[in-house]
Order: C-alpha cells, then structure tokens, then sequence
C-alpha cells in the first residue's frame, strides 16, 4: 500500500475549507496544519489509487500548489524483470597480467 505525505499550500483565508474537502476522501488525512499550508497524508490501496489521490488534492478549490514530500511503496510487488543474462566475453576483458 503506498503511504504519500504532501504539503498543500492554500489560498489565504482557504486553509479550514480545504481541510474539509480532504477529509471527505476516504484515504488521505490532515496531520498538521500551520498558515496556510496543510500536511495530509495518503493512504491507499495501488499506485493508481495513489497517483488519483495526489491528483485530486492538486485540483481542489482553493490548493494554490500540491507538493508530494514523501512515498513509501516498498510493500508493493515487484514485477519480475528477470531475463537471461548471457555471460560476459572473456576476450573484452584482459587478464591482469596482460599490459
């Protein structure tokens, strides 16, 4: 599951209004607020889920600038990139006691 912090930088006056709009989507949560910045913090299920969340933070009324500062994804599969490596050329390789 990725886990993703950003820092949402509201218009003045707009700070209480976009932590409430964050709070309606099920996955993210407001941690801390100062001025006019809010960090909220993600939680779902897929990178798609991820990528929608940041997206839909970004675009909210009164979110001047979304900044992502962290992810965490190391819990999600890795696809398999294994594929046969063919052994190197000796001939490319001198041995060291060729000068």
């Amino acid at each position: 599951m990725p886990i993703t912090s950003m820092i949402l930088e509201c218009g003045l006056g707009q700070r209480e209004e976009v932590a409430a709009a964050v709070a309606l989507l099920p996955c993210a949560e407001v941690v801390s607020a100062h001025q006019q910045q809010l960090s909220v913090v993600l939680d779902t299920a897929t990178q798609e889920e991820d990528r929608a969340s940041m997206s839909a933070l970004a675009s909210l009324s009164g979110v001047v600038c979304a900044t992502p500062v962290f992810t965490n994804r190391e819990d999600l599969p890795v696809p398999d990139l294994a594929f046969p490596v063919p052994a190197p050329d000796p001939s490319l390789f001198p041995s060291p006691l060729e000068v």
